[in-house]
């Protein structure tokens, strides 16, 4: 028979630690021009740590940066790391390509 386990007791195996949510949480996020798919290449760097473009390897990156985190852990920082990303993204108004507003511009 398997264990029932409650709610609470899930949540907390798969809670990120302390210093993960602090990395992520002061991340800088940068928007860069958009790339050859006119995506915006958006660069993510936790703080105190090296930066990267973020995208599909993002899982791999935080296995790297914390190699103490489980599979679970990686997928919910891995999500918590791109929900700080669209919420940057929805803020900033979502692209890199402002045109910058001068004379030569507007002649």
């Amino acid at each position: 028979m398997r264990a029932k386990r409650k709610e609470g007791e899930v949540a907390e195996a798969t809670a990120l630690p302390a210093e993960v949510l602090a990395a992520l949480d002061g991340a800088s996020v940068y928007v860069r021009q958009p790339g050859e798919d006119g995506e915006p290449r958006v660069v993510v760097q936790p703080a105190g740590m090296k930066g990267w473009v973020h995208g599909d390897d993002n899982s791999e990156r935080l296995s790297r940066m914390f190699p103490e985190l489980t599979e679970a852990h990686l997928q919910r920082a891995t999500r918590y790391l791109s929900s700080i990303v669209r919420n940057h993204l929805r803020k900033t108004g979502g692209n890199g390509a402002k045109v910058r507003k001068n004379w030569v511009h507007s002649w």
